[in-house]
């Protein structure tokens, strides 16, 4: 594929965070506005076009980028959705940016398997890398909204931190394996998804949310109760793993929060270091394991019990699915959620990965065998039900006391993850909506994400999608032969 017509890179300030409410709703916001528009014609010099921190407006544009934007040509940014959204939507009268009219040097890195940043890609080839005092500046004119003319000399530096980044981006495309025409459509056939979006259902979102900060912050005065104040958040790891190490008597169960294997008997104790502790997910389940294993054995100390009652707050509390509804609810606009899917997120093969909320990553686990029973308490959060209300259904399913929302693995599983954020997009992950979208249009395999599909009704649509409808005809035809004899 030849080299994009012009290069750009903007610069937008706003009061939303970015990182909080994702691409879509930042560019959209009343606050948000593009300051500052770095680019470059071909191998032309960068060039910065700004209107002294007011909003920028198509009607003033220099007149080489009105040019070769009203030919037809390409554009290329680093992480494109983000500049794409910026100019669709926090500008004054820009012409429509369509996904086929922008390529993203990014993902040309990554599948070149450079860093996915800037400073890092740039790095790594030998280039010069980002302006070292970007992010000061960034926080000056971007999150607090400086004015240019209270601080000229850093406004300066500003629009050259803007221009360097252009070059090194046209820099690192250059030298980077460029991707075929038939990858670049499938990024832009993503793309449409990302601005497609998926529709949730915000009112069961909103409610799910208050919930789950009301799980968190009852695990947390349980967590202070349990500790005696040592603990009072379920992400404090080491303070977790520190006071549980003290209160399990048996040497084993100690040593699976040990990094590492132990010092030597014949070292001098005074001389010992002291052991490092982890906590990790695999770590915490097979202390669970001995003890639950130890309790039907024999019972456990005081102190032992209150150790599996931390242990299984720690597991099956810090997960993330309880987290998600909050940052669907930030994230959404219009009831619709956007901009989650990444191209070719994924380093080593290739496939597609996602940002935000990660729908893409749906769960699997429900209350009982076969999900039926989660039905009940699906239907008390779209009521509004309280958190005494939520814990006792799922204390009932779970068939003992539990702490909160998060006392057993059934429970938790049952209560946050077995909610199926399927319900809250409306449908069964990206590969029925993909299918849907080709039930309609007959279009060609390379608009299929590059992972394997995940459900009959995809796989079958993908098949047929290979098939040409000549070689359907045949097919068919000899079925009926073969019906017929």
């Amino acid at each position: 594929m030849p080299d994009p017509d012009f290069w750009f890179d903007f610069e937008a300030a706003s009061k939303c965070d970015l990182k909080a409410v994702g691409t879509l709703r930042y560019a959209a916001d009343a606050s948000t506005r593009a300051i500052v528009l770095a680019y470059a014609i071909g191998d032309s010099p960068v060039r910065a076009w700004h209107a002294d921190g007011a909003i920028l407006d198509w009607d003033h544009a220099p007149d080489d980028l009105r040019t070769v934007f009203d030919r037809g040509g390409t554009g290329a940014a680093w992480n494109a959705s983000f500049d794409s959204n910026i100019w669709n939507f926090a500008t004054i009268a820009f012409p429509f940016l369509v996904p086929e009219r922008v390529i993203d040097v990014m993902i040309q890195a990554g599948v070149s398997n450079l860093p996915t940043d800037l400073e890092g890609a740039s790095r790594a080839l030998g280039g010069a890398g980002k302006q070292k005092d970007g992010k000061k500046l960034i926080r000056l004119f971007c999150v607090e909204g400086t004015s240019p003319h209270e601080h000229p000399e850093e406004w300066g530096r500003f629009l050259a931190y803007a221009r360097r980044d252009v070059g090194e981006m046209r820099d690192v495309f250059r030298r980077t394996r460029p991707l075929p025409p038939e990858e670049w459509q499938q990024y832009w056939a993503f793309e449409h998804i990302n601005r497609r979006g998926v529709a949730i259902d915000v009112p069961f979102v909103a409610r799910a949310a208050a919930l789950a900060a009301e799980d968190a912050g009852a695990i947390g005065c349980r967590l202070v109760k349990l500790t005696d104040g040592a603990v009072s958040s379920v992400n404090q790891a080491q303070r977790i793993a520190a006071w549980m190490h003290d209160q399990l008597t048996d040497a084993e169960m100690r040593e699976v929060l040990m990094v590492g294997s132990p010092a030597d008997e014949n070292d001098d104790v005074d001389e010992a270091e002291e052991p490092e502790l982890s906590l990790t997910r695999d770590r915490v389940a097979r202390v669970l394991a001995m003890l639950d294993a130890k309790r039907a054995n024999g019972g456990l100390t005081p102190n032992e019990s209150k150790a599996l009652d931390v242990a299984t707050l720690r597991l099956y509390g810090a997960g993330a699915s309880p987290k998600k509804f909050a940052r669907i609810a930030a994230q959404q606009v219009n009831s619709v959620l956007r901009d989650q899917y990444r191209f070719a997120g994924a380093g080593q093969t290739g496939r597609l990965s996602s940002r935000g909320a990660q729908i893409h990553n749906l769960v699997r686990d429900v209350i009982d065998d076969h999900g039926g029973d989660e039905a009940a308490l699906v239907d008390m959060i779209a009521d509004g039900c309280d958190h005494a209300a939520g814990r006792g259904e799922s204390d009932r399913h779970a068939g003992r006391a539990q702490i909160g929302f998060a006392g057993t693995p059934r429970a938790r599983r049952g209560a946050w993850q077995g909610l199926r954020l399927e319900r809250l997009v409306g449908g069964r992950g990206a590969d029925h909506a993909l299918a849907r979208r080709l039930a309609r249009r007959r279009e060609s395999t390379r608009h299929l994400p590059r992972q394997r599909c995940r459900s009959n009704a995809a796989r079958h649509l993908h098949d047929c999608c290979r098939r040409h409808p000549a070689q359907e005809r045949s097919e068919r035809s000899h079925e009926d032969r073969t019906r017929h004899w």
